[in-house]
């Protein structure tokens, strides 16, 4: 009998489904971590401008849906955990944005997690695990089949609009409504 299978689920459950759950931004309100969420997401999305010139196509949308999935799994974690209050908090606008960035980059190492995980469920993948280190490694089966290659790369144009079709655009502009009408620039002025 073949112990790896329920080894990876009890690490995952036991420690990766459970680290996001430190993560200070996690403390702050709905609000807020959506906010800076969405920054950082427009930030990682601008840089993508300046350094995916070097990158190849294939790279540039690996890694753009990567961050988009991060984005869409740090939401969830947001709507499951946060509160929502709209009084700003304590905490400094850098401190919350490196807040933002450490609970996008964990949800980007997680959604690399679930895809190697799914890849290795359907056989694409080998698995090892480490138990005295709590360690999951998952390979490439050495095989000449490159089917799910040819399959993900023909199905990549329907994934993204999918994933634009489904956003939540509707949920997060409520948000942000709510969050918006209670600011007033009436008294504001511009310099030069």
């Amino acid at each position: 009998m073949n112990r790896i299978p329920a080894k990876i689920r009890e690490i995952e459950a036991n420690v990766l489904d459970k680290h996001h759950e430190s993560q200070p931004l996690l403390q702050q309100s709905k609000e807020m971590a959506t906010t800076h969420l969405l920054k950082i997401y427009d930030n990682t999305c601008r840089n993508f401008i300046f350094i995916s010139a070097e990158w190849s196509t294939n790279r540039r949308m690996y890694e753009s849906q990567l961050w988009n999935k991060a984005l869409e799994q740090s939401l969830r974690w947001v709507a499951k955990y946060c509160v929502s209050n709209n009084s700003l908090s304590e905490a400094s606008w850098s401190v919350l944005d490196d807040e933002a960035l450490s609970l996008m980059r964990w949800s980007r190492e997680y959604i690399k997690l679930c895809n190697a995980h799914v890849a290795a469920s359907r056989g694409y993948h080998s698995t090892s695990c480490n138990e005295r280190l709590h360690e999951i490694v998952f390979g490439m089966k050495g095989t000449d089949d490159f089917t799910i290659l040819t399959s993900q790369v023909a199905s990549s144009a329907l994934h993204q609009e999918n994933w634009v079709k489904a956003f939540p655009e509707k949920e997060i502009s409520n948000i942000f409504e709510n969050w918006k009408s209670k600011i007033n620039l009436d008294n504001w002025t511009v310099r030069s």
